[in-house]
């Protein structure tokens, strides 16, 4: 009895999807995509794509091989082990003994511990003198162009290379801030910051979006605010620039909605040619790739809603955003054989994209903070009359004074992050008025 069961919802599954419908014009819109036409040379996706080449090696000739050899499908682990088997060879970060270990948060003033690692920071330049000048190559490129249509699924390694890079190189421009070298310090943040803005408009993988996003606000950002809380630091004369880096982000920059246009486009293309397959949304089937693709755009069209709003609407509409990214972050996938071993069935949920939205949130406000932070300093504003300050002009810069919270007890600006606050960064120190003195 069960073995007929079986055999009548196969058979009925295999004659309902034995033609397929039309692909939709959004979908079809979504799909079609012309890969942007820029020199390797110029192109940051490339470089970042043989940033971890060996000694020797070419990091833009590395970077296009990569991309030519990356397989449809290929997750980053898939990826990872493919170019291991094939004798694919990288550079690592090469850690000093004793090595350098000053970290934000850390127990030791982040600014004196710089002073009293500056030897073991000069070893670990000098050490990693290949990934550093890759990254300051990286730096003056002028585009973040993809150069793959299945973009989102394309895995580039050498991130945790690129963030040591970044790591050493803001600590050496910090220490020379506070030690009186301003110049090349303000060189380096000034090069750094508009890097990532650039890389946030010219968006590839979800993930690349929120390494642009930590590179920007986590480390850069994070960097300037500890710089601005410190009173060896001057700023006269260096008004205009600060204000610059701590510009707050562009629609553009802050959306994602162009990295998860790219993520619909890896799993639909990423679906066997084969395949007979069938998608169940809220139990109801959905048969072969085109409709899978139909189905599966207007499962993922709230995301995009919600990937591409602007940053005060999403801050109204918070809530209800968070929730419905929660309701819709479903994680699992699951395929189904027929007897003949083609696919007639591929349920999925999506993933949790609600941590996208969120870090991108997060992101966003900590900039702002950072930049009320400045404007506070430049402006020399006493502890008790700091809550007017923000009310009547941290809005015209920064953002609503409903989002900050001063407290006058530690001296610290926060705001409410979405998440774990005690792993996102969320407040900065203020300097007293007469500590600048």
């Amino acid at each position: 009895m069960n073995w007929a069961l079986i055999i009548i919802v196969t058979v009925l599954l295999v004659l309902i999807s034995h033609r397929d419908e039309p692909l939709s014009e959004e979908a079809q819109a979504l799909l079609a995509v012309k890969p942007a036409d820029v020199p390797d040379r110029e192109n940051i996706f490339v470089a970042m794509a043989g940033f971890d080449a060996p000694e020797g090696q070419d990091m833009f000739e590395a970077g296009r091989s990569d991309i030519d050899n990356v397989k449809v499908g290929e997750n980053q682990e898939t990826a990872r082990t493919r170019k291991r088997l094939e004798g694919r060879k990288t550079l690592q970060w090469r850690e000093t003994e004793p090595p350098f270990d000053c970290e934000f948060g850390g127990k030791a003033d982040y600014l004196s511990c710089l002073r009293g690692q500056k030897d073991r920071l000069e070893k670990t330049l000098a050490a990693n003198a290949t990934l550093i000048q890759r990254y300051r190559m990286m730096q003056g490129l002028p585009r973040y162009a993809v150069q793959w249509s299945l973009d989102a699924q394309f895995s580039l390694d050498g991130y945790r290379q690129l963030m040591q890079a970044q790591k050493a190189l803001m600590a050496q421009a910090m220490l020379d801030m506070a030690t009186g070298n301003e110049k090349a310090g303000l060189i380096f943040f000034e090069k750094d910051m508009a890097f990532w803005r650039l890389w946030l408009e010219n968006k590839g993988r979800l993930f690349d979006s929120m390494v642009a996003l930590g590179g920007l606000a986590w480390r850069d950002a994070r960097g300037l605010s500890f710089l601005l809380s410190s009173p060896v630091i001057r700023l006269e004369g260096q008004e205009k620039q600060w204000r610059e880096w701590l510009t707050p982000l562009t629609h553009e920059q802050y959306s994602f909605r162009p990295a998860l246009e790219g993520e619909f486009r890896v799993t639909i293309s990423g679906l066997p040619k084969e395949a007979r397959a069938v998608f169940f949304n809220l139990n109801t089937p959905l048969f072969l790739p085109n409709a899978t693709a139909n189905r599966y755009f207007l499962l993922l069209n709230p995301w995009f809603k919600l990937a591409d709003l602007p940053w005060q609407d999403y801050l109204e509409r918070r809530d209800k955003a968070l929730a419905l990214s929660e309701n819709l972050s479903k994680p699992g996938i699951n395929w189904v054989y027929n007897p003949t071993g083609k696919i007639i069935l591929f349920s999925a949920g999506s993933p949790d994209y609600d941590k996208y939205i969120g870090g991108h949130h997060n992101g966003s406000v900590y900039l702002r903070l950072v930049r009320l932070q400045l404007e506070l300093r430049l402006a020399e504003v006493p502890p008790e009359k700091i809550p007017d300050f923000i009310r009547q002009q941290g809005e015209a810069c920064c953002a609503p004074s409903s989002d900050f919270s001063w407290d006058a007890k530690t001296h610290t600006l926060s705001f409410e992050p979405y998440g774990d606050k005690h792993s996102i960064p969320h407040s900065v120190k203020i300097l007293e008025a007469s500590a600048m003195r």
